[in-house]
């Protein structure tokens, strides 16, 4: 089972409809893929579901907002099979999903007040760390997921640590513009900067208990290229290629246009990933090759 998390620190880089449309892409190849929807503006689980659906899983408390609940309860036997929620495209492909919920904030705030009270801080923070990661292996046996894609908002608190410690890799999307590469950069700052401090408690105290934590970068994915649109553009378009490169990232295949106009509309309450749809016009044609192109790499990067 692959685990990827999608993030950026920088938002609108088209993030939610990259998750939507791997996990499409990779289910209509035979695989088996549960998305994660981390965001608490929840626009991946606004995007699948009508408004009503969602209330409905509210009520029956199936969110991640319930196992992260569950866990601040002290009920550590909380499963994330108990929230997971099927969905089935006019396609024929199936897709699982757990939803997101905007009281995530509260827990984010909650399990910091948590990790501050444990009596031995470096077994705390651990502990705390790694609720998502040791319940995607309680279920991995039995799942049979071959991908989970993990939707996450746009900054580094401990939900956010959460995914990256139950994470294979983190995929990066980003306009090619100064603050998306600078979100890119700083990113992987702390995504290291945790690696380290991570490792360094499970040396210290976590031996025999905790794995050392080795999440990277798998690449960063140029979103909303607008090249067409005059040589000022292709030029600040291949600057910031040319940095992201020379920093070291690998550039996955390109999305041009706003392919997120094409993505979620949950007013319609009804979704389809783009490259589930049958193209009407040119640039919707050029989306889904792209996004399919992209899909490709992926499965092929990530070793799915």
């Amino acid at each position: 089972m692959r685990v990827v998390s999608v993030i950026n620190y920088k938002g609108g880089v088209g993030k939610t409809m990259l998750v939507a449309n791997l996990a499409a892409y990779v289910a209509s190849k035979g695989k088996r893929v549960l998305m994660i929807d981390l965001d608490p503006q929840a626009s991946l689980t606004f995007s699948f579901f009508p408004v009503q659906e969602i209330r409905e899983f509210f009520l029956q408390n199936k969110t991640i907002l319930t196992f992260f609940s569950n866990q601040l309860r002290g009920a550590l036997r909380s499963s994330l099979a108990d929230i997971i929620v099927p969905w089935t495209s006019d396609s024929n492909v199936s897709i699982d999903i757990i939803c997101s919920h905007l009281g995530l904030i509260d827990s984010d705030i909650a399990i910091g007040a948590a990790i501050s009270r444990a009596r031995l801080k470096e077994l705390g923070f651990l502990r705390w760390h790694t609720c998502l990661c040791n319940a995607l292996k309680a279920i991995a046996d039995k799942s049979n997921y071959d991908l989970v894609l993990i939707d996450c908002p746009p900054n580094f608190y401990t939900i956010v640590k959460n995914a990256i410690t139950a994470s294979d890799y983190c995929l990066v999307p980003a306009k090619m513009d100064f603050l998306s590469t600078l979100g890119v950069m700083k990113l992987d700052e702390s995504i290291k900067a945790y690696t380290t401090q991570y490792n360094k408690y499970v040396n210290g105290h976590g031996k025999g208990i905790y794995s050392r934590l080795s999440t990277k970068i798998l690449g960063v994915v140029p979103t909303m290229v607008t090249i067409q649109r005059g040589a000022e553009n292709i030029q600040l378009h291949k600057k910031y290629r040319d940095i992201l490169e020379t920093k070291g990232y690998a550039l996955l295949p390109q999305i041009r246009y706003n392919a997120t106009i094409f993505g979620a509309a949950p007013e319609n309450y009804q979704y389809n990933p783009i490259v589930l749809s049958s193209p009407t016009n040119a640039q919707e044609r050029t989306i889904k090759s792209e996004l399919e192109k992209l899909g490709d790499d992926f499965i092929k990067s990530a070793e799915i």
